[in-house]
């Protein structure tokens, strides 16, 4: 039955990665109205019209509707084996809420018209449910044990930098989003240089937009380079925290480059397949290391929210003893 839920939940992750760039085939491609304002029927009728924007639309409503299903029976099924651990249920009910709250935004978006920035939302919504089901299925490989190394202290600092970074970064994935919403990927038509300039001419408008997204970037390329540092010389034992660390700084330098490739191609499809694949690796990156964070002692012996109760209530015993 282990094997078994490890196969289940690697395919359910590949499958919320799927809904991800199907989701962003139909935003970059023009067709979130190819099955008009009806949901979750196309144009009233149970198959597509015979348009490439009607079938990429409804492609993308079959596939989130199947992984739905397979979310929820990821979530069930790792809520009844692994049943003593909180940070399995937390993440069980993360996944579910944040696919259905997807599906929600999905159909209000069809039924009813939105302001970009609310559309912005979407994107990050779809984040969060994708990087619950990763975590879950990472939870799989671990085998059976509560939380490894879970007497391990790391400070409060740190801990907080982290979390600190993960709200930071939600911003930024906000911020390119709405980019994307509201047509101002090419407000700037140069880069790394801003049409020319380091600091572009009238910034205003959609240039000011598009100027305020990469430099959120390149500040959240520092925070993390600062991050790695930190990591490799407080705690270069930790090789959770030091590949996290790594995978983040690797995966956004590579977001980036995507970024600009983005505006060299003039916003070519295949640019924007690519700069969102790498936006879903990195964030899934950074939530792993929240979550190992997360998953630790506090200073002084309280536990995470996460952590096993049974395996903090040990814990505790052993300070007392000791």
């Amino acid at each position: 039955m282990k094997r078994a839920l490890k196969i289940f939940s690697v395919l359910t992750t590949i499958g919320m990665f799927l809904v991800l760039m199907a989701g962003t085939l139909v935003t970059n491609t023009g067709s979130q109205d190819g099955c008009g304002n009806t949901w979750p029927l196309c144009h009233g009728e149970f198959r597509p019209m015979a348009t490439l924007a009607s079938m990429i639309e409804y492609s993308h409503r079959a596939i989130t509707g199947i992984v739905g299903i397979m979310v929820g029976i990821l979530a069930v099924w790792m809520w009844r084996t692994y049943r003593q651990r909180r940070d399995v249920k937390w993440l069980s009910f993360l996944s579910i809420f944040f696919i259905f709250v997807q599906a929600v935004l999905g159909a209000a978006a069809v039924i009813w018209k939105q302001s970009e920035a609310v559309l912005a939302l979407h994107f990050g919504i779809s984040l969060i449910a994708f990087a619950s089901v990763l975590l879950l299925c990472v939870i799989t490989f671990e085998g059976n044990h509560s939380i490894r190394g879970a007497s391990y202290r790391i400070s409060k600092g740190y801990r907080n930098f982290i979390w600190g970074i993960f709200v930071y970064v939600y911003g930024l994935i906000y911020l390119g989003a709405y980019v994307r919403r509201v047509n101002a990927g090419m407000a700037i038509e140069t880069w790394p240089l801003n049409n020319g300039r380091v600091i572009p001419d009238h910034l205003v408008g959609e240039v000011a937009v598009s100027f305020t997204h990469r430099l959120a970037a390149l500040v959240g390329l520092l925070l993390f380079v600062t991050l790695l540092i930190v990591t490799k010389r407080r705690y270069p034992e930790r090789r959770d925290f030091v590949i996290g660390s790594v995978l983040c700084v690797i995966t956004l330098i590579l977001q980036i480059f995507s970024g600009g490739y983005l505006v060299l191609s003039k916003l070519s499809v295949d640019s924007l397949m690519l700069h969102n694949t790498f936006v879903s690796l990195f964030f899934a990156s950074l939530s792993y290391l929240c979550y190992q964070v997360a998953t630790q002692t506090r200073p002084g012996g309280s536990a995470s929210f996460l952590m096993d109760r049974d395996l903090a209530l040990s814990y505790r015993h052993e300070r007392k003893a000791d």
